[in-house]
């Protein structure tokens, strides 16, 4: 039995989808398919948790029911995905939909490996976020791509969360996280390297310094999502509330092991008023959210998840984002970072990856941002309500530093 944390409890029920493309190249896909099953078959006697069924929200039976792995046949070539990718066609890749209750009284890793007709190849993995973050993910693809490879540096993950932060009972009120679902559209930007460099040196100040490209690019795209807001008709909202998450495993006092298995994540957003949408500058965004993140880890992570008094604190956390998920006067926007995370290095035995993806999402204001592909520029995949979106279209703001989809070359 695997214990959950009272993070890995307060998680949406979801799976997290992480698509991995490989050009076609001299090693059969046969073969392919046969490696990736033996080594996912080795490397889940570590990572056992995900071989097991989620039990009441409070653990995971390790009954070794086991993962699922499909095979799929694409009677098209990977190049003409590639070229132009269609975001809602990339959902068929998936061996599960990402949003399904499956995720937490189901299998808790699903696997499909598509076939190209050019003998291209894309792994499509869906794994529940009721018991891995993003952390996690990428030290299993990573562990799992070095058994394929015949590679010794396996990070056995370590299984002792629900240690750190205990799990807590149902009568203290505890309910997942439940991101509301709306008709949308996705976009992908890509920002070139010279172009967030460009945002960096726009936003530099004596207060702040140079910020972090995740800084820079959230602060863009906060204000250019509000805008765009202001613009709709009927919006009732007052504030908008950009939230972030953080991988809190190096964050901790003392820190917790980054190869620790589940979710720890914690959250810390910032403020911006409806009327100040048109006027306000980058600068200003970068220095909010620049002060929220150290009030956050100075303030609550250092004083209220310490010892005894995490579950309470990550409890106190979670009930302020239902607080402002179900405010009408507040528009969130959660954002997710991968940057840093070397999806990019995922070597079977084959090659590495030329492209990174997730999927459209049926989640409003989502934001997920990845490192591009050589590590300099970055990915945003952006998911808004309809009419958000169409508002959006216009800002020049945001296209003068982003390619809209552009085609992935390899």
């Amino acid at each position: 039995m695997f214990n959950l944390s009272i993070f890995d409890q307060l998680s949406p029920d979801l799976y997290t989808p992480v698509l991995l493309y490989y050009p076609e190249e001299s090693t059969p896909l046969s073969d392919k398919i046969l490696r990736l099953k033996s080594s996912l078959s080795l490397v889940l006697a570590y990572f056992y948790p995900l071989a097991g069924r989620a039990r009441d929200n409070m653990f995971v039976e390790c009954n070794d029911l086991g993962a699922k792995f499909l095979e799929a046949d694409v009677n098209c070539t990977l190049s003409e995905v590639l070229v132009c990718p269609c975001l809602r066609e990339l959902k068929k890749l998936l061996p599960i939909n990402v949003e399904t209750n499956e995720a937490s009284i189901g299998q808790l890793l699903l696997v499909q490996a598509n076939s190209f007709r050019c003998g291209g190849l894309v792994l499509a993995i869906s794994i529940s976020h009721k018991i891995a973050d993003g952390a996690t993910i990428g030290n299993f693809i990573r562990s799992w791509a070095n058994a394929a490879g015949n590679c010794a540096n396996i990070v056995p993950p370590r299984h002792d969360a629900s240690i750190v932060a205990p799990s807590m009972n149902h009568w203290m009120g505890i309910s997942p996280l439940v991101l509301p679902q709306h008709k949308t559209l996705t976009r992908r930007y890509v920002f070139d390297s010279s172009k967030v460099d460009g945002l960096v040196e726009r936003t530099s100040t004596k207060q702040v310094g140079r910020p972090t490209r995740v800084e820079v690019v959230s602060a863009l795209l906060w204000k250019c999502m509000v805008k765009a807001s202001t613009r709709r008709s009927g919006v009732e909202w007052k504030r908008s509330v950009f939230l972030h998450t953080v991988n809190l495993r190096p964050k901790m006092f003392p820190p917790i092991p980054e190869n620790t298995f589940g979710n720890l994540v914690g959250h810390y957003w910032a403020e911006m008023r409806e009327e100040e949408a048109a006027e306000i500058d980058l600068q200003e965004l970068v220095m909010r959210l620049r002060a929220e993140k150290a009030n956050y880890l100075e303030n609550y992570v250092k004083e209220e998840l310490v010892g005894e008094k995490i579950p309470m604190g990550v409890l106190a956390d979670a009930k302020s984002i239902h607080e402002l998920l179900n405010n009408k006067e507040v528009e969130l926007y959660v954002c997710s970072s991968w940057c840093g995370f070397p999806y990019y290095e995922t070597d079977f035995g084959w090659g590495k990856p030329a492209w990174l993806s997730v999927v459209s999402s049926e989640y409003k204001n989502v934001i997920w941002m990845a490192d591009a592909r050589g590590g300099e520029g970055m990915e945003v995949w952006l998911t808004l309500g309809e009419d958000h979106m169409a508002e959006l279209d216009k800002e020049a703001l945001l296209m003068e530093y982003a390619n809209l989809n552009p085609s992935i070359s390899w």
